[in-house]
């Protein structure tokens, strides 16, 4: 089963002065919400998850250009002070704390994920990561 989120397969990014917008960090903290139910309560399973960029909006201004080059542009330039709040690395730190003494479920039925590098990327994340999604292969934005 593929499981596609966001509208579309589109991602939000909204960014008003240097603060993204909570339906940008909604959209990505279900994203990565489902990857650490899948690793630690052994739910919602799913074959591939894959993200693609939406309309940018900034300062309330619609930027159209869906390329993922300039979505990976604004993330990568982690201005914004709630940034923290997109990335796995924040989702993952509290499942961790929560789940502090259960054993991690192996998941080797997921095998695609498809997000910018920017969100993705922590070393701490990608050991976790490889060790629940042995077969699931990383496949960042066009960066």
């Amino acid at each position: 089963m593929r499981c596609i989120i966001g509208n579309k397969m589109e991602m939000p990014l909204f960014i008003y002065g240097k603060m993204y917008d909570q339906v940008t960090i909604d959209a990505w903290q279900e994203v990565w919400n489902k990857i650490c139910r899948m690793a630690y309560e052994n739910t919602d399973i799913c074959e591939s998850i894959i993200t693609r960029p939406g309309v940018m909006h900034v300062n309330g201004r619609v930027i159209p250009d869906k390329r993922e080059s300039a979505h990976s542009q604004e993330y990568n330039r982690k201005e914004p002070v709630n940034s923290y709040f997109l990335t796995l690395d924040n989702i993952w730190k509290q499942y961790s704390t929560l789940y502090k003494t259960q054993a991690l479920y192996i998941v080797p039925d997921f095998k695609e994920l498809i997000v910018p590098h920017a969100l993705y990327d922590c070393f701490g994340v990608q050991s976790w990561f490889r060790h629940c999604f042995p077969n699931c292969k990383v496949y960042y934005w066009d960066e």
